[in-house]
């Protein structure tokens, strides 16, 4: 049992076939084309920070990425990585570390001016290890040697 059809247009599988083949031509047609300009663009934007990467030479490279102040850990990795690596023999020069601090851990990179100021301790919940309340102070931004983030 099969239809016929008694006028010539085309079904409806076949117009979407068409619109598809039609829409990936088109798409083919764009990414030809603005490949080399992204590139170049790409290029242009090459900056201070692609030329202080390029600073990151470590045969052993790790990157720590914080994006909360859990403590000592953001800082206490990079330290591990170090000593580790010293331990079986590999020279300080052939080790990079990159600690990224974002969002809750930002203000871990500011002064501790700004902590006591806009109360950062309150604000991300980052508790003073001397006092266990919350931190008027960056507790690893310049210690000083008789302060100590964390005690012994």
């Amino acid at each position: 049992m099969s239809r016929s059809h008694s006028n010539n247009a085309p079904s409806r599988r076949d117009f979407i076939g068409q619109a598809a083949i039609g829409a990936a031509a088109l798409g083919l047609a764009w990414l030809s084309s603005p490949l080399p300009a992204v590139a170049a663009e790409s290029a242009a934007l090459a900056g201070p920070a692609d030329e202080w990467f390029k600073k990151i030479t470590g045969k052993h490279r790790l990157v720590v990425d914080a994006p909360r102040p859990h403590g000592i850990f953001p800082f206490a990795w990079p330290k591990v990585f170090l000593l580790t690596n010293a331990m079986t023999g590999t020279p300080e020069k052939d080790c990079s570390v990159v600690v990224v601090l974002r969002h809750d851990a930002i203000p871990y990179a500011l002064h501790t001016d700004l902590w006591s100021k806009y109360k950062f301790g309150e604000m991300f919940k980052a508790e003073d290890p001397a006092t266990h309340a919350p931190s008027v102070r960056n507790p690893f931004w310049q210690p000083g040697p008789t302060i100590s983030a964390y005690p012994a």
